[in-house]
């Protein structure tokens, strides 16, 4: 039961992180529109893929961290069978 609170306190937060997502989308949009500005082509290419690692480190820094969440949200829930609940 515990593990399935733990799993819908996951989606909240991702769900959370994907609301928060919307402007985080618009300054890379920006971005990436910067960069096809720019007049040589080597350029574009080194600024799209830096727009774009910056995106993917952002993604898996909000995984990470989900990831983190519930693992200490299980070694609770193990502690509380072992040693019962502190709240009881």
């Amino acid at each position: 039961m515990r593990r399935f609170f733990a799993c819908m306190a996951g989606l909240v937060a991702l769900t959370a992180l994907t609301g928060c997502q919307t402007w985080q989308d618009r300054a890379d949009a920006r971005a990436l529109e910067t960069c096809e500005k720019l007049g040589e082509a080597d350029a574009r290419a080194r600024c799209r893929e830096t727009v774009i690692e910056t995106e993917r480190a952002r993604q898996q820094e909000a995984l990470d961290d989900l990831e983190l969440q519930i693992q200490q949200s299980e070694e609770r829930e193990r502690l509380n069978e072992v040693f019962g609940d502190p709240g009881k």
